[in-house]
């Protein structure tokens, strides 16, 4: 059964829907959705999407291999959230302790404190972007993978035959090694 949402429309779950043969995640979208997040719900908004996305892969009737394969991915994007969770945490006590020493009149730790944070969130966009870019390398693999995994060579085809290597080559106005090129204009 479809209902309409604000002019969109949703499938409702337990209604009768096709069960597909595949499975598809991409780790390197909800890493890119994890990047972007600055504060803790929106990262629990992510986590919350994420465990829509198991529940389907779960209830999508595909090949258990590749279901437990997506699974994997989702727990280690899971584990990011958490991750970063806990770092925007220790940066908004980190915050918090450097006001209370600016009103203080501790001006010189304040100052390092106001370093050390923006040391700490230097690195920790550059550990999320290389997380990013791991998971889009993986995927990268995979889609290679699988691209030619179905195309194994049969007895039927043609192979083609190496050419030696000295295989005499045509030459071209009496330089030998140069092919000939025929060009149209």
């Amino acid at each position: 059964m479809i209902t309409s949402v604000n002019k969109l429309y949703v499938v409702k779950s337990g209604t009768g829907c096709k069960k597909s043969g595949t499975v598809s995640f991409s780790a390197a979208r909800y890493m890119i959705a994890l990047a972007g997040s600055e504060k803790n719900f929106s990262v629990n908004a992510v986590k919350r999407s994420l465990e829509k996305e198991e529940q389907k892969i779960r209830n999508s009737g595909a090949d258990s291999a590749q279901i437990k394969r997506a699974l994997q991915k989702i727990k280690y994007v899971m584990r990011k959230a958490d991750e970063k969770i806990s770092l925007l945490n220790r940066e908004e006590k980190n915050k918090a302790r450097q006001k209370r020493a600016h009103d203080t009149g501790r001006k010189e730790e304040a100052k390092r404190l106001k370093k050390n944070a923006r040391v700490e969130k230097y690195f920790r966009k550059s550990n999320e972007h290389g997380n990013i870019v791991r998971a889009a390398l993986v995927e990268k693999d995979e889609l290679k993978k699988q691209d030619f995994s179905g195309c194994q060579p049969s007895a039927d085809t043609q192979q083609a035959e190496p050419v030696p290597s000295e295989a005499a080559l045509p030459e071209t106005a009496g330089v030998p090694g140069v092919p000939l090129i025929d060009m149209m204009v």
